[in-house]
């Protein structure tokens, strides 16, 4: 059984740069952030005052990330860590989306955790 890898850094870069982005589709958001959108395999945390846009954008980009690869999408499934625990599925419903919205509603999945240790026990108790 392994538990731990070795790598070098030059390795670690790579596996990093080569994962695709969930695009903003937003030119000067994605050149604050310095690549082609939000990193797969990183977190990203984003702090603000109330009313600033954090949820809107977390919520754009859980649309994002399923718009078609031929549109600039990853045509792929969202998951929304709602550490706040008041997400509301009216939000994600005005935006307008590429795809219909029951499929989209399908490929979005929801975990309220508000807090590390909430968070870490409904994934144990998930299996």
């Amino acid at each position: 059984m392994k538990t731990f890898l070795i790598c070098n850094a030059a390795e670690l870069w790579k596996k990093e740069t080569d994962l695709p982005s969930i695009p903003t589709f937003s030119q000067s958001l994605d050149s604050a952030l310095g690549n082609d959108g939000i990193q797969l395999g990183s977190v990203t945390e984003m702090l603000g005052l109330p009313a600033t846009g954090k949820t809107q954008l977390c919520l754009q980009l859980c649309a994002s990330v399923q718009i078609p690869k031929v549109l600039g999408g990853l045509d792929a499934e969202a998951l929304y860590v709602d550490t706040n625990t008041n997400f509301t599925l009216s939000r994600f419903r005005e935006g307008r989306y590429v795809l219909k919205e029951k499929e989209a509603l399908r490929r979005l999945h929801l975990v309220e955790a508000f807090g590390l240790e909430k968070f870490y026990n409904s994934r144990r108790d998930k299996g």
